[in-house]
């Protein structure tokens, strides 16, 4: 069986509350509870999970497919109630020469929830660092959901420039 990669986290005042192996129960609860959540997918192999987890907080089939189509370019896309980015990202690969690999994220925003896809950051250096968004999202009284979007996009687009530089 494989392990679930789906994790989710409640934003609460200076700190994250994890959900690990996110089911469509645990996703209700977060749906009818107050604050602000972040799900985080690592891979997209449980594809009957993540449909479900599309269904219930009523994201456009389209976007999914997107998601699944590894040669997506970087877009944004603005829906009624959603908005839905492909982030292309790069890392400086070292073998016997430097060359560079492409990476992708995929973030969907909603008024109180972020989904993010970083299924291929798992094995590359770039790594989200929740210890940094802890940090910036305690400087808030209260943390919405479109800034903890915009630390992660600041992160990516850290790492970019150092691998461009």
């Amino acid at each position: 069986m494989l392990k679930n990669k789906i994790h989710a986290y409640v934003i609460e005042l200076n700190e994250f509350r994890t959900v690990r192996d996110l089911t469509i129960e645990s996703l209700k609860e977060l749906m009818t509870s107050d604050g602000p959540f972040w799900i985080e997918i690592s891979n997209l192999e449980q594809k009957d999970l993540i449909d479900a987890i599309f269904k219930e907080l009523g994201i456009h089939h389209l976007i999914l497919e997107d998601i699944y189509n590894v040669n997506q370019r970087a877009k944004i896309e603005i829906l009624e109630h959603q908005v839905f980015c492909v982030l292309g990202l790069i890392q400086k690969k070292h073998d016997n020469r430097i060359h560079f690999q492409t990476l992708k994220l995929n973030m969907i925003l909603s008024e109180k929830c972020l989904i993010t896809f970083n299924t291929n950051l798992q094995d590359s250096q770039q790594k989200i660092d929740y210890k940094l968004l802890r940090e910036s999202l305690s400087k808030n009284t209260k943390p919405k959901i479109e800034f903890l979007a915009y630390l992660i996009i600041q992160q990516m687009m850290d790492f970019f420039y150092l691998n461009i530089d």
